[in-house]
């Protein structure tokens, strides 16, 4: 981005997470700029939970301003980064566990909330993240775009996120691949958790509906055998005042 910035492109105007790609080498890629001339021509038009999602990652004084430049600002691409620094930590997309959908969203950017306080993503959700990274989120998408550091100024504030990395690209592939395992590991005994949870309900309901023994043979894979009988005796039961003790009864409590 400082190269960019430095070039005759002069900003982004689009950066967002899913512009920034990693190529075999494990390298950091960012892509779709300086295509302004193109895109704004182009006759598809996206749907409405579409259009206000790809404005998620946009500086509100660009969203304010109708007749902003095509090509965004430089610091309104430093606003982007905040945005995509915050998904980096949160892993839960631009704006977090935010239940606004993406309309919603990006009005309350453009009027600030109910206290006239600039709406952003909850910084709460990142709250493990180091404190020198949260800080550099919180300048970044200052209200006032000339408030905002510069991407020099960003490589100098984030230098020490680089402390503990190994010089091999190799080493450093190892290392993110053991902590993506160890993610992963955790994950799937939290589903394994659930899963034994919701067997354990399916059990209990298999042997409120059905005879114990039947119950016992679905629940170990066996086939019930049909039962003939040469004679059966068919009981029927008026239970008094059934409806009025119905009433007062749980739905689990009546059979």
């Amino acid at each position: 981005m400082i190269y960019l910035h430095a070039s005759e492109v002069i900003s982004h105007g689009r950066l967002k997470s899913s512009n920034c790609v990693v190529d075999s080498r494990w390298v950091l890629k960012v892509t779709d700029f300086g295509l302004h001339e193109f895109t704004a021509g182009e006759a598809h038009v996206p749907g409405e939970y579409a259009k206000f999602r790809n404005l998620l990652w946009k500086a509100p004084e660009l969203l304010r301003d109708r007749h902003s430049p095509a090509r965004g600002t430089q610091e309104a691409d430093v606003y982007s980064f905040a945005v995509i620094l915050f998904e980096m930590h949160s892993r839960n997309g631009p704006y977090g566990m935010c239940e606004l959908t993406p309309r919603e969203i990006v009005e309350r950017v453009v009027s600030k909330d109910e206290n006239g306080l600039p709406f952003r993503p909850r910084l709460s959700e990142i709250s493990s993240t180091p404190k020198f990274i949260t800080d550099v989120i919180k300048e970044c998408w200052d209200e006032d775009p000339l408030r905002r550091p510069d991407f020099k100024s960003l490589r100098t504030q984030l230098k020490p996120m680089q402390k503990g990395m190994k010089s091999s690209i190799f080493d450093n592939m190892m290392a993110i691949m053991e902590k993506y395992a160890s993610n992963l590991e955790s994950l799937v005994h939290s589903r394994t958790d659930e899963l034994i949870e919701e067997k354990k309900k399916t059990e209990e309901l298999l042997q409120d509906m059905l005879p114990g023994a039947v119950a016992d043979q679905l629940m170990h894979g066996k086939q019930v055998e049909a039962e003939s009988f040469d004679s059966v005796t068919i009981f029927f039961s008026d239970i008094c005042g059934f409806t009025a003790l119905s009433s007062e009864s749980t739905p689990m409590q009546v059979p």
